[in-house]
């Protein structure tokens, strides 16, 4: 809690010692210490720490004594009295937020003496949050200021206390999460901006939480964290209902109409026929764009998390053919992010995530910076944003420059929330501090703070840190690329521990660490699996070990956007273990997500399982096989086992994979394409079938049916209209059933086997 009071006692006392130099302090300063140093006597040792330690003891922790009983309304002077609840202002400003005004919570008064005492939440006009907030007449922000050491709860840590005679007069408060300027005062009501000033209602649509480490950074004023975040329907205790707004409809003017889910599809890597009632599928996933992608290092970490990566920009040729390696499907614009921001029309995206060389462009002009990132969000209408940057944009001469990009969010109507970073928390095995931010667009929930995965002390679901051995220690030069050992120069240095975080950062230069043996540097890609790349990430072109450390590490961006995809999904009301109808789950097999082929509804929904359930190696070679797969890259890329090369995404959350359903517009369409292509697989009926051998493509559906022969099978189902699904034991064999030729020797293959058999034989050809 923090005490008005004590300063305005300070100030008494620093206005009556300019009157009079000898002045006794200690009897004009109730509940503060002074010590005399100009006094000949000894100090005595027990004053001194008791004065000092009440001194550095935070306001907040100010208690009252017994005689202090809590009232609903108190007298403050002649005939005004102050009440809980209303809104007051301050007759000065008070802290580095200049708070103006408090919304009272709780009032006091002494039994005997008669002394009031008043607690409540502070408020700060908007336009003295350093530039985070547009500057507009009347806006308010309520201001919440934490010690994470601190157990209370947030609005309790953030009472202010104050007397009477702090308080100057009663103001109106409306409290809104209705987009600007609704629910505003009426300009018309009055004559001048003075009287709009000092008469007018307030409008409160934004609150802050600053976050410290603990109260004596919150004294030198050096947060560690801050969430800006306008009001939403949460927070309808506080806004009365006729100011209340529908958050979904703040989304629809922001962006349109938003696909629950997600706004990518892909077709399902298996063949099925159409019956009657079945559910038209398509596997559905949120998509995700990279500004100044590089070699894609928060796109992979987003692919890893269950996101499609769509769209990306980068300038430098070499990075550009990096990121084109890893997602030739990816749509990537070979432009500075400030031509991207203004060039063509409007490309949306779930997903936006700004690397840390974007805002080179900008250099340190915070009006170029605003530009661009407003531009950015508008070009690409995003539902939540992402943002990376070295932790010297927090430094007092790049303050400007981050007030300006910050606001550029919430001028759009974006919540933020950032903070300042240690990455090995997050699984990367260096020590890597970093500057990161989660935003939401208008009417979206901001997600809360991903919990840190790694420690040097683990609890709970917590593991320890990923040491340089783990991400290294199974790299083999015969299988994976830029890792020759043998053609680095010989050096001769003392061994090191390996067992360890690398204890710097990775530099464009590499690293100032030598390999733990002490006899050379690092191979490329043992810096990239130091950044936090699978083994498997490709590097193209010139300038690597700059593509690898300017890259945001694909480890961390995992673990945040994993948790981001099970907010949204949860928002979305199709998280796991349901479908947006509420329909269950199915639980999938190892070889194929099964799906769900009941007949309640005419929407098909593919749900995968998000228990872990092997390493993510084994996940991204079996994701290769699925639905939800990644760009599958050049048959030239070197593999490995997992057995082998451990990934340092291993130690993360294993990658989960998301499936979604459709419906509406795009049935029809599916449904017409499904049918041609399964004319197109159909081959026409042989009068040399007649003698009863099976073809080669008569496989077992679900149902177990025995098999019959190709001719047969096809004059059933034009007869009977039902169905035949190829069985999903092999992705690979399925995917390509439908470009496969139809075998010369059908009717001699007829009588091959089982079903497994056949798809061996479909797979070997392919």
């Amino acid at each position: 809690m923090f005490s008005i009071r004590g300063q305005h006692s300070v100030k008494r006392a620093g206005s009556l010692s300019k009157r009079d130099p000898f002045i006794n302090f200690s009897e004009q300063l109730d509940g503060i210490a002074l010590i005399d140093l100009t006094a000949d006597d000894k100090l005595d040792n027990d004053y001194l720490h008791k004065a000092l330690s009440d001194i550095d003891k935070p306001p907040r922790d100010y208690a009252l004594d017994p005689g202090h009983q809590s009232v609903k309304k108190a007298t403050i002077s002649g005939n005004h009295y102050v009440e809980i609840g209303q809104f007051v202002e301050l007759r000065e400003h008070v802290g580095p937020h200049k708070i103006e005004f408090i919304e009272v919570q709780s009032i006091y008064v002494h039994m005997e003496t008669g002394e009031v005492v008043i607690r409540g939440l502070p408020y700060a006009r908007a336009r003295n949050l350093h530039g985070c907030l547009p500057r507009k007449q009347n806006e308010v922000c309520l201001i919440i200021e934490v010690d994470v050491k601190d157990a209370p709860a947030d609005e309790e840590q953030a009472l202010v206390e104050l007397g009477p005679e702090d308080i100057l007069k009663k103001r109106i408060l409306t409290n809104t999460n209705k987009p600007f300027p609704l629910c505003r005062f009426d300009p018309v009501a009055y004559n001048t901006d003075e009287q709009k000033e000092k008469e007018a209602p307030l409008s409160c649509r934004w609150k802050m939480r600053a976050e410290y480490k603990d109260a004596s950074q919150r004294r030198a004023g050096r947060f560690q964290g801050q969430i800006l975040e306008h009001f939403s329907e949460h927070d309808g205790h506080k806004i009365k209902k006729r100011n209340l707004g529908v958050d979904q409809e703040r989304s629809r003017q922001w962006r349109g109409e938003t696909i629950p889910g997600g706004s990518t599809f892909l077709e399902p890597n298996f063949i099925e026929d159409e019956i009657e009632d079945s559910k038209p599928v398509r596997v559905q996933r949120y998509s995700f764009a990279e500004v100044a992608a590089g070699a894609g290092g928060a796109s992979r970490g987003a692919e890893m998390a269950g996101f499609k990566v769509v769209l990306a920009t980068e300038s430098c040729p070499h990075a550009g053919h990096s990121f084109r390696a890893n997602f030739p499907n990816a749509e990537l614009h070979a432009m500075k992010p400030a031509e991207f921001a203004t060039d063509g029309s409007q490309q949306a995206v779930d997903i936006l995530h700004i690397s840390s060389s974007a805002l080179n462009s900008a250099g340190d002009d915070p009006n170029a910076a605003e530009e661009m990132c407003n531009g950015l969000l508008r070009k690409t209408v995003t539902r939540f944003v992402s943002m990376e940057q070295p932790v010297v944009i927090l430094s007092e001469r790049k303050a400007p420059f981050l007030n300006a990009i910050l606001r550029s969010f919430t001028t759009a109507g974006f919540s933020f929330q950032w903070k300042i970073v240690q990455m090995a928390d997050y699984g990367l095995p260096q020590m890597r501090k970093r500057f990161l931010l989660l935003g939401a667009g208008p009417g979206e929930t901001l997600p809360t703070w991903p919990a840190v995965t790694h420690s040097a002390d683990p609890t709970g679901d917590q593991q320890p840190f990923v040491t340089e051995e783990e991400a290294t220690g199974g790299l083999n030069s015969d299988l994976h690329s830029l890792h020759d050992p043998e053609s680095l120069r010989a050096i001769s240095r003392a061994p090191r521990d390996a067992n360890k975080p690398l204890n710097t950062a990775i530099n464009a230069s590499g690293s100032v660490y030598h390999h733990p043996d002490g006899e050379r540097g690092f191979t490329l890609r043992e810096l990239a699996c130091l950044q936090g790349f699978p083994a498997y990430h490709q590097f193209e072109g010139s300038h690597i070990k700059k593509q690898i450390a300017n890259a945001c590490p694909p480890s961390v961006a995992m673990a945040f956007y994993q948790h981001l995809r099970q907010h949204i999904e949860k928002v979305d009301g199709v998280h796991s273990g349901t479908s947006e109808l509420g329909e269950p789950a199915v639980a999938p097999s190892a070889s194929f997500p099964e799906f769900n082929t009941g007949n309640e509804s005419t929407v098909g929904s593919v749900l995968y399982d998000e228990t872990p359930s092997c390493t993510p190696d084994e996940v991204m070679s079996h994701a290769t096989e699925t639905a939800r797969s990644m760009e599958e890259p050049p048959h030239t890329q070197p593999t490995s086992p997992a057995s082998q090369t451990p990934s340092p995404a291993q130690y993360l959350p294993t990658p989960s994979i998301s499936g979604r359903s459709i419906a509406g517009q795009r049935e029809a369409a599916f449904r017409l394409k499904r049918k041609r292509e399964r004319i197109a697989f159909e081959e026409p009926e042989s009068d040399d079938d007649e003698d009863g051998n099976d073809g080669p493509l008569a496989l077992q559906t679900p149902s177990k049916r025995p098999r019959v022969s190709l001719s047969t099978e096809l004059t059933r189902a034009s007869s009977s209209e039902s169905s035949r699904t190829v069985s999903s034991t092999s992705a690979n064999a399925a995917r390509h059933v439908e470009d496969e030729p139809m075998p010369e020797d059908a009717v001699e293959l007829g009588g091959i086997g089982p079903d497994h058999e056949m798809l061996a034989y479909l797979a070997g050809e392919i």
